[in-house]
C-alpha cells in the first residue's frame, strides 16, 4: 500500500512539473506588423535581408520559412512592403513581403 502511495505522489509531482513547465513556455505571441522599406542587401544563403527603414535606420532580419525561398527575387534599391512576426523577445522575423512597383 505504501508503494502505491508513493508511486501516486510522484506521479502527480511529475505531473505539475512538467505542467509548470508548458505554462512557462506559453505560446509566442503573432504581433504582425506591414513595413515599407527600402532593401539594402539579401543573404539568401543566410535567409538574412537588411533593409532601412522610414527613419533610414538598417536592421537586419531573418525570413521565416516561406518567405526564405524567395527572398532571391529581391535586389538593393527595390522597395517591399515586409510582413513582419515579432515574438515576446522583440526579435522580428519576415514572414512575407511584396515588391512595390514604382
Amino acid at each position: 500500500m505504501k508503494k502505491l502511495a508513493c508511486l501516486l505522489c510522484m506521479a502527480l509531482a511529475f505531473s505539475l512539473t512538467i505542467s509548470g513547465i508548458v505554462m512557462a513556455a506559453g505560446k509566442p505571441s503573432n504581433k504582425s506588423e506591414k513595413l515599407t522599406a527600402e532593401i539594402v542587401s539579401v543573404d539568401p544563403m543566410a535567409k538574412t535581408i537588411t533593409i532601412k527603414d522610414d527613419k533610414g535606420e538598417n536592421k537586419t532580419m531573418t525570413a521565416a520559412h516561406s518567405a526564405a525561398k524567395y527572398i532571391r527575387d529581391l535586389k538593393p534599391g527595390d522597395k517591399a512592403v515586409l510582413t513582419c512576426r515579432q515574438d515576446d523577445k522583440g526579435v522580428q522575423t519576415i514572414s512575407g513581403f511584396k515588391i512595390v512597383i514604382p
